[in-house]
């Protein structure tokens, strides 16, 4: 049995925690949820030597304890006090969605098995999705899923991948970011797929007084369509030691 008591920065903070490590040449896992309290426990761990990882809601990236933990068979590990720090440069600007690994909160989330799901997006969104900050709401103006089939007869269920890139008010695209992984999500009807954090960085001159255009660049690289889902998107204001604001992260 393995068990600690993590110390994080926000109060009633539940942690979703994972245990992984390779044996006989297979990752294996083992996951727990400590709710409100603090305390957590995995019991029934195989020996070996794990590596800790742990992710909450509404916080960004994951908490990675940077040591290797070894399990013995009949004992239990008691790994003390962690404490975990949230990894932000500055206080968020914007936010849609709700960080949470899922994309449930957003339109049709709520029935994302639904048969036939992601056919409507097209239809729904003919010019794709344009949301308005302080005006539009996730739950209704932002699809779970994004689909777009370029070959008439294919559907969605064909093998797909993409890239993404970013640009505000019509500048330059970001670095373009094309290892995604296929995980087949949309087209077998999940609302969570493989995990990925992705940051843009912008300098002050990138924006303007007013309103600003940020645009989301989805261009198929293999394939017959685009199937992605989204967590949740946000923006950070970098501010530097004598609390001038360096940049910006999407």
């Amino acid at each position: 049995m393995l068990k600690a008591v993590a110390k994080v920065e926000k109060a009633k903070m539940a942690l979703f925690i994972r245990f992984s490590t390779r044996i006989c040449e297979t990752t294996w896992k083992c996951y727990s949820i400590s709710g409100v309290s603090p305390n957590f426990s995995i019991s029934n761990v195989i020996p070996g030597t794990y590596q800790l990882r742990a992710w909450s809601k509404g916080v960004v990236g994951e908490f990675i304890l940077n040591k290797s933990i070894t399990v013995t068979a009949g004992r239990t590990t008691n790994l003390g006090e962690i404490v975990f720090t949230e990894k932000r440069v500055g206080p968020v600007a914007w936010e849609i969605g709700i960080l949470d690994r899922t994309a449930k909160e957003f339109k049709h989330g709520d029935h994302f098995n639904q048969w036939g799901l992601p056919y409507k997006f097209p239809k729904e969104f003919p010019n794709g999705v344009n949301y308005t900050i302080g005006k539009s709401n996730y739950a209704r103006d932002w699809n779970y899923c994004h689909v777009s089939v370029s070959i008439p007869g294919r559907g969605v269920a064909a093998n797909s991948s993409t890239a993404l890139s970013v640009s505000i008010n019509g500048g330059k695209n970001s670095a373009e970011v094309a290892n995604f992984k296929d995980d087949a999500c949309v087209r077998r009807y999940g609302i969570r797929g493989f995990y990925c954090e992705l940051e843009f960085k912008f300098g002050p001159n990138d924006f303007k007084v007013g309103e600003n255009k940020i645009t989301l660049h989805v261009r198929k690289t293999r394939g017959y369509t685009n199937n992605h889902q989204f967590d949740g998107y946000h923006i950070i204001e970098s501010i530097n030691k004598n609390n001038n604001y360096n940049n910006n992260k999407i």
